[in-house]
């Protein structure tokens, strides 16, 4: 399922370049991972501050969202942590302020519930007694003048949570964070495709509403959040598949950037040679400029010079003539994902110039870098996403076996290590098992429970 291409590295900056080869030096870990995570630390910081017009004044975010398909062990956590060393260092001085904060708000908060139920107990009492109660009420309403506000969290990066759970982090915590997880089963797990409208969203930079406990609702405005999460192979095929396609069909992977890179792992030898993080610590300094600039909650407007507004533009009609024809290069099976290339070219080149240069004109050479990376990722989505049908026929072949096995044996379950031993032999590979098994759970076609140490199956007659 992974592949081997290589990504479009060479004609980034320079800088960045070297900053991604001194963090494979120290790592091994592969190089498409590593420019993900650098892409999403250059957006988390770059989100807040600008937004991006496309030809025919269409202003937007620059948010990315990215997935890297990848197996336990490929040291995503190890590049996260050196890439986002900076901004974790700040959300842990921002934790410190909030828990600080919070303590002298519930002091407050406390003092302000107790003497306004005094007060209310005397307005209670006076009109009991039929006496005069206007200066009580003088008295609470200054008092509610002073009521304490809650302090808001600011943290740049949540980790692992719920779709849901973050529906309402986004409503209460401020207008920009990221997401970042290195193993995302949570977000595709359960209920993740109630949520994938709201991230759709999101991603637009359009509003949300929030219901709250209190029954109240609150419509969440002009939020920005960059996506960088890392799944597992298994994890994903699952997630495609659930719910009949529906993952794909709300259009939430068509705004993804989504690769597999080879893996490194049996080829990470140690080596003596240089550790230098010269240019990492350049990328550090411009990440922590940039997050600390003060801001008053505007955003720069990025827009085209006429030479790169041109190369968008003719990308933009490849893409759509690409849609319309038929052919073994047609992206009309893949329109979902093709219609937001362009979009997306117009972020990342938006990105790339900003953080580079600092310059809110986007050049000829941040544009044509930001399609030659966003064409890896289609190549990617389409390798990916293209499978769907053989992993669905594979599911259904799979889903067949079980039923006859249970069938001739009168039984309503099986042990994992049965159908290893005497299911089909193109499933008798215990990661493609086990990719299928999580789709036909997804599906609600099997169970599956423990056993002491064993997984048994147990087969679902009502939903075939």
């Amino acid at each position: 399922m992974s592949m081997n291409d290589e990504f479009p590295y060479r004609n980034l900056p320079k800088q960045l370049n070297a900053m991604i080869f001194e963090i494979q030096r120290r790592t091994k870990a592969p190089l498409a991972l590593i420019i993900a995570s650098m892409l999403g630390a250059i957006s988390l910081v770059c989100q807040r501050r600008i937004n991006v017009e496309r030809p025919g004044q269409l202003e937007g975010p620059v948010s990315l969202f990215m997935i890297t398909i990848a197996e336990s062990g490929e040291r995503k956590s190890t590049v996260d942590s050196m890439i986002m060393r900076p901004i974790l260092q700040i959300d842990e001085e921002n934790a410190e302020s909030y828990r600080l904060a919070r303590a002298i708000f519930d002091e407050e908060m406390e003092l302000f519930l107790a003497q306004k139920q005094a007060l209310m107990s005397r307005l209670k009492s006076e009109t009991k007694l039929d006496l005069d109660t206007d200066n009580t009420k003088e008295r609470l309403k200054a008092l509610e003048i002073k009521k304490p506000v809650m302090p808001i969290r600011q943290r740049w990066l949540i980790n692992d949570v719920t779709p849901a759970a973050l529906k309402h982090i986004l409503a209460e915590e401020g207008a920009s964070t990221g997401l970042m997880s290195d193993e995302a089963g949570m977000l595709f797990g359960g209920k993740a495709l109630e949520q994938l409208p709201m991230l759709n969203k999101v991603w637009d930079g359009g509003p949300f509403i929030v219901d709250r406990a209190n029954a109240t609702q609150i419509t969440v405005k002009d939020v920005r959040m960059t996506m960088l999460l890392m799944a597992q192979p298994s994890v994903v095929e699952s997630f495609l598949h659930r719910g009949k396609g529906e993952a794909r069909d709300t259009g939430f992977l068509a705004r993804c950037l989504m690769c597999y890179p080879q893996s490194t792992q049996g080829t990470r030898q140690i080596e003596q040679g240089d550790t230098s993080a010269e240019y990492l610590n350049l990328f550090h300094k411009r990440l922590v400029a940039i997050a600390t600039m003060p801001t008053d909650g505007s955003r720069i407007i990025m827009r085209f010079n006429n030479d790169a507004e041109q190369s968008w533009l003719d990308f933009y009609n490849k893409i759509e003539r690409l849609i319309g024809e038929p052919g073994y290069y047609s992206l009309n099976e893949f329109k979902d994902y093709a219609s937001k290339m362009p979009e997306n070219v117009a972020r990342l080149s938006a990105l790339i110039e900003y953080f580079y240069t600092g310059k809110n004109t986007i050049c000829l050479r941040a544009v044509n870098i930001a399609i030659e990376i966003i064409e890896w990722y289609g190549h990617h989505f389409i390798e990916l996403v293209g499978k769907k049908e053989n992993a669905l026929d594979d599911s259904n072949i799979l889903f067949n076996w079980l039923k006859e096995y249970c069938s001739k044996n009168n039984a309503r379950n099986l042990s994992k290590n049965t159908v290893l031993q005497y299911g089909p032999n193109r499933f008798r590979n215990l990661g493609k098992l086990n990719a299928l098994l999580e789709i036909l759970q997804g599906r609600n076609l099997i169970y599956i429970n423990h056993n002491g140490k064993a997984k048994v199956i147990t087969v679902n007659y009502w939903m075939d």
